[in-house]
């Protein structure tokens, strides 16, 4: 029975189901809190229209738990490859006052689950971290779609909404510092961070960009979904009010609420203008990988750090693209291209030096006076 039991936790590796785990459980007696929110967005209408606009959200906290109650979360739940990190499931909450909350924005295709690496960092330094699936565009539902891979403004709509939701939730609402909020995002979650600290997209720009000499990865179809751009022009061609919506993509979706934006690297850089970017006004960490082929710093992360004029730029040597998401198995690291990193590339490591410059960064953000009051 146990056993059949665990062979339905298809999202999640539960040591608890008596499987042996990938990693050790940690010694350092920090316990991370994980709970898990089927949001919506009552504002919106997901792209089937048949129902309220999804935000499924996974939850990262500081909790009192005993830590036996712990357990090592991967996937998939049989032979894992990625591997995320032990936690304590729907754990109580335990932080003193109030708590500085923050947003993750995964990769294209991705899912909030490889955030998880990022997200238990914060959570161990008294951060309430909260990442979400974008609609359309993550691999936690049953099947993309083009306009979630062609309309990424809609994931800033995403985080506002998931603000709001985080706010009015019963646990933890009460424990965040409604002063304090911030987010990181990986790749176009990178994209979706500048988009909400005030950077504007221009589709003509980016393009211009992708007819250029100059031109990189981001202009190519992306391996996730490959047809998503002719599938999305098939919609165009049919749908004026699709075609209304896209125009949408020029106005802004700053969010006054966010003081503090970590960028890891990001995507499609070359679509934000020069004019949104140089009048950005909050302190911003971007994060680029001298490895990356999909999301190259040049044209990407450097871009972006220099044009926001309090942007912090950071390199991870020997880092790829991927080297940001979560750990991986051995199985996984022999069989996943995404899972393999450049020779002598320890991803954990990395991971503890990203997360260490997020830290830092947030923790300085949020105990200056101004961070609230910049926008």
């Amino acid at each position: 029975m146990q056993k059949a039991l665990c062979a339905l936790a298809a999202s999640i590796f539960l040591a608890a189901c008596g499987e042996k785990t990938v990693t050790a459980p940690p010694t350092d007696g920090i316990v991370i809190g994980v709970a898990h929110r089927a949001f919506e967005d009552a504002d919106r209408l997901s792209w089937d229209r048949k129902r309220a606009r999804p935000l499924a959200t996974t939850v990262w906290y500081p909790s009192a738990a005993p830590a036996k109650k712990m357990e090592e979360i991967a996937f998939p739940a049989e032979n894992p490859i990625f591997v995320g990190g032990w936690a304590a499931p729907d754990a109580e909450i335990s932080v003193e006052g109030r708590a500085p909350l923050i947003i993750l924005s995964h990769g294209t295709g991705g899912s909030a689950f490889q955030m998880m690496w990022l997200g238990r960092r914060l959570a161990a330094h008294g951060f309430i971290v909260a990442a979400l699936d974008h609609h359309g565009n993550t691999a936690a539902e049953a099947k993309f779609d083009p306009r979630g891979f062609n309309m990424p403004w809609e994931r800033a709509r995403d985080v506002s909404a998931l603000i709001d939701l985080m706010l009015a939730d019963p646990q933890f609402g009460p424990k965040i510092d409604a002063t304090k909020i911030g987010g990181a995002g990986f790749s176009l979650g990178g994209y979706t961070m500048a988009a909400l600290a005030g950077a504007r997209t221009s589709l003509d720009l980016f393009q211009k960009f992708c007819a250029s000499p100059d031109r990189d990865a981001t202009c190519e179809p992306q391996g996730e979904y490959p047809e998503a751009g002719a599938e999305f022009a098939a919609m165009l061609d049919k749908s004026a009010p699709l075609r209304a919506a896209l125009a949408e993509h020029r106005i802004s979706f700053a969010d006054p609420r966010m003081s503090a934006f970590v960028l890891i690297a990001p995507a499609l850089a070359q679509a934000l203008t020069d004019e949104s970017l140089l009048s950005v006004k909050t302190d911003i960490l971007v994060i680029g990988a001298t490895n990356d082929d999909v999301a190259p710093a040049g044209t990407n992360a450097r871009r972006l750090a220099g044009k926001m004029r309090r942007a912090q730029f950071e390199t991870i040597e020997g880092a790829g693209h991927y080297s940001f998401l979560d750990e991986c198995s051995k199985r996984g690291r022999r069989f996943v291209p995404v899972c393999r990193d450049a020779p002598g590339y320890d991803r954990v490591k990395g991971h503890d030096k990203v997360a260490g410059l997020a830290i830092g960064y947030f923790t300085d953000a949020f105990s200056s006076p101004v961070a609230a009051t910049l926008h």
